[in-house]
């Protein structure tokens, strides 16, 4: 009966280890996908930082772009000092303005815009260089039309006719809130 008695114990021992060895395979089998995602993670932590590097760069030029824009959109219209730099302009171009008109003033949600019309008359190359100037001034404005007439005879200049919206007065509350930083 001893025998008996031990075969059994035996058994049972045999049979626990089993279970054991079984529970450890799946255990090791598991240990075995999470090691291979961790490899496969480490194996792109170079694309990871890069990414990360990229993006801190586009954040931090944004943030530039953003602090350079918001220099050019004084608090007043300033519609004087405007056509100051704009006949300065004008006068370097060889490109004559007249009849220079402020407008209404047009309340947006993040600023208000100021219309400023005028009259311009020059040669072609004026006209041109005029244009790629306007790109240099210190301020923030849109086109909001521009009609020129060709000369009709070959003594005539150019004329256009523009309208500008100076941007000024940024919403301080947007601003602070962080939507413009």
């Amino acid at each position: 009966m001893l025998h008996g008695g031990g075969i059994a114990g035996v058994l049972v021992i045999l049979i626990l280890m089993v279970m054991v060895r079984q529970e450890l395979q799946a255990t090791r089998m598991q240990n075995d996908v999470v090691q291979a995602e961790s490899v496969a993670l480490l194996q792109q932590s170079d694309d990871i930082h890069a990414s990360h590097r990229e993006t801190e760069l586009q954040v931090q030029t944004t943030a530039t772009r953003v602090s350079e824009f918001k220099t050019k959109i004084p608090a007043k219209a300033g519609e004087i000092n405007f056509l100051s730099e704009l006949s300065e302009l004008a006068k370097a171009s060889q490109f004559q303005i007249r009849d220079f008109r402020p407008g209404a003033v047009v309340s947006e949600s993040l600023h208000h815009e100021m219309d400023i019309r005028f009259v311009g008359e020059g040669s072609y190359a004026g006209f041109c260089r005029f244009l790629d100037g306007l790109q240099q001034l210190p301020r923030s404005y849109r086109i909001a039309r521009l009609s020129v007439t060709a000369p009709r005879s070959s003594e005539q200049a150019f004329t256009a006719e523009c309208q500008l919206r100076l941007l000024f007065d940024l919403n301080p509350e947007l601003s602070a809130a962080g939507k413009l930083q």
